[in-house]
């Protein structure tokens, strides 16, 4: 009761999904599917390449891997808290606040995305020694992290543009509201 979910509703009142709800949730999922499994692809070869290469770089690209990931993080953050903001603001039918949330969040991610940039270019010799005290170790590792800088900074990435994730939930949430206009409140 009082969740936006309720399994005893859905099997009291038979409530099925239509195979066109599974379509659009396929067709919306796909992107992102074949996203993530190309680029779990290219670490998994990333890796096995490096292995070939020996211990010690093997150990660079391993922590070199961790940081990032840590990278990754923030974005993913940033993401949900603007689907999160933008979908709110369209809810409350207010695509203007959803707007500006959109550029709030792409701001603050182009600002994460510096300070990392700045943190791994400026101080990458002292994070990998964090880690290592052999001097080749650390400029493999010097090394992978100006390559990490060139992924981590993406002032290009169409994700967190406001013009492409209004319309986007917009749509998301005109659906949801045809289909649960369906079902007595």
């Amino acid at each position: 009761p009082g969740g936006f979910v309720s399994l005893p509703y859905l099997l009291k009142n038979r409530v099925r999904p239509r195979m066109y709800t599974f379509k659009n949730l396929a067709r919306m999922a796909s992107g992102v599917l074949t996203e993530q499994l190309l680029m779990r692809i290219g670490f998994m070869l990333t890796a096995l390449m490096v292995a070939d290469l020996g211990t010690d770089a093997f150990a660079a690209h391993g922590v070199g891997m961790n940081l990032l990931a840590l990278s990754f993080s923030f974005g993913d953050g940033m993401q949900a808290a603007a689907v999160a903001l933008i979908g709110r603001s369209l809810g409350e039918n207010r695509p203007d606040k959803a707007m500006e949330y959109g550029y709030a969040c792409q701001r603050i991610g182009l600002c994460i995305s510096l300070c990392i940039l700045c943190v791994y270019f400026l101080g990458g010799r002292a994070l990998y020694g964090l880690f290592f005290t052999e001097a080749h170790i650390i400029e493999y590792g010097v090394q992978i992290l100006l390559w990490t800088d060139a992924t981590v900074f993406e002032p290009w990435d169409y994700s967190l543009v406001p013009e492409y994730q209004v319309p986007v939930i917009r749509s998301n949430l005109m659906e949801l509201e045809r289909f649960l206009a369906r079902y007595p409140k």
